[in-house]
């Protein structure tokens, strides 16, 4: 295809320049006739639909091949975060968005009402087992919130703590603590707890128990437990232990 009037173009692989006016050339990507049908030029390194151009290393034009999978991708790119990095296709993980759930949130509830107590001021495991967020991949950012909801009573007029430790530990804390106090003794309530977590490695496995302690050395606080589903209104204090992991 011929040039337009006053159009110069010359050869200058893997795309050819156009000088616009004198002095001045662009480098096209695309060029299209007059019936807007694509021109395919000499030496192009965009040669199937769906390619996009970028720059390498060299530094050269480079080709990034369309995605051809059934699955929708995204354009993706990490750099060294001093040296951007080549192109890529990938999907979205949870991870990359704030505020989406890493994992499955975790349920302990059991048929009937267990009693999962901890006594006196030093944190301890709730039940490590059975009361953890589950295995979730830590975000870019390496902050989470954990979410964890249960029912609990406190002995006397105590104070009740509950924090995060890492799975099958009780030191350090890796969340803020959260306490609170109650007027009178076995009363079951509802607790939601938000809990901050900071300074996790990007792209690493962790798992959190949920940890408790009391504010005086005999007092107990307990989570009460049970998976209730009966039709009729139940008479105990108690529900699942639910946590969830969000990204921030």
């Amino acid at each position: 295809m011929a040039a337009a009037p006053g159009i110069v173009t010359a050869s200058s692989p893997p795309n050819a320049a156009v000088e616009i006016q004198p002095g001045m050339q662009v480098q096209p990507v695309v060029l299209v006739d007059s019936a807007g049908a694509f021109v395919a030029f000499e030496d192009s390194v965009l040669t199937t639909l769906g390619d996009t151009l970028y720059e390498d290393a060299t530094p050269a034009p480079a080709r990034l091949a369309g995605n051809t999978s059934a699955t929708k991708k995204f354009y993706t790119q990490t750099g060294t975060g001093s040296a951007s990095a080549a192109p890529a296709w990938g999907t979205i993980a949870a991870s990359d968005l704030p505020g989406s759930f890493l994992c499955t949130p975790s349920q302990y509830a059991p048929a009937s009402p267990a009693s999962l107590t901890v006594t006196g001021t030093t944190f301890a495991a709730f039940s490590s087992p059975n009361v953890n967020t589950g295995s979730f991949t830590a975000p870019a950012s390496g902050s989470v919130i954990v979410t964890a909801m249960f029912v609990a009573e406190l002995t006397a007029t105590a104070y009740g703590n509950v924090a995060l430790a890492a799975h099958g530990t009780v030191t350090p804390l890796v969340s803020n603590v959260i306490t609170w106090n109650d007027l009178s003794s076995l009363n079951g309530r509802p607790v939601s707890c938000t809990l901050l977590v900071t300074g996790l490695t990007p792209g690493t496995s962790y798992n959190l128990d949920l940890v408790g302690a009391s504010g005086t050395v005999s007092d107990v606080v307990t989570i009460v437990a049970c998976g209730q589903t009966s039709t009729t209104g139940a008479t105990t204090s108690a529900a699942p232990v639910v946590m969830t992991v969000q990204a921030v």
